[in-house]
């Protein structure tokens, strides 16, 4: 993968082993196999969103918010979805963001940001 997944990774085995559990144990409270959590520790693959929440309740933070990968543009609207979960977003939360930017896109496209001209008229 890269290097966020081995740190990742390198974070999940430095978790686990202070706090004294094997692989296997991670496992069975994830009701995950083993060789997934071995994946994650090697940075061979990534746990998906919900399975990492998991994670960070057993083991504790897992991620530096700096070193978080920046959204591609492929695939973008499901990676800033699994990010805003992760940092708490309902889908209430979502649906009104992913609102807000098409109104921004709409706007830009017709060759004016409503919001901006706005927040001008107010002042």
């Amino acid at each position: 993968m890269g290097d966020y997944a081995r740190e990742l990774g390198r974070r999940i085995k430095e978790r686990r082993e202070a706090l004294g559990y094997t692989q296997q144990d991670i496992a069975n409270f994830l009701n995950k196999e083993r060789s997934s959590v071995a994946s994650w520790e090697a940075g061979r693959r990534m746990p998906d969103l919900q399975t990492f929440d998991e994670l960070e309740a057993i083991l504790g933070p897992l991620r530096d918010r700096s070193e978080e990968p920046q959204i591609r543009a492929v695939g973008g609207l499901r990676q800033l979805r699994g990010l805003l979960r992760a940092h708490g977003a309902t889908e209430s939360d979502i649906r009104a963001i992913l609102h807000i930017l098409e109104v921004r896109k709409e706007a830009r496209r017709r060759g004016g940001d409503q919001m901006d001209s706005d927040r001008e008229s107010d002042n």
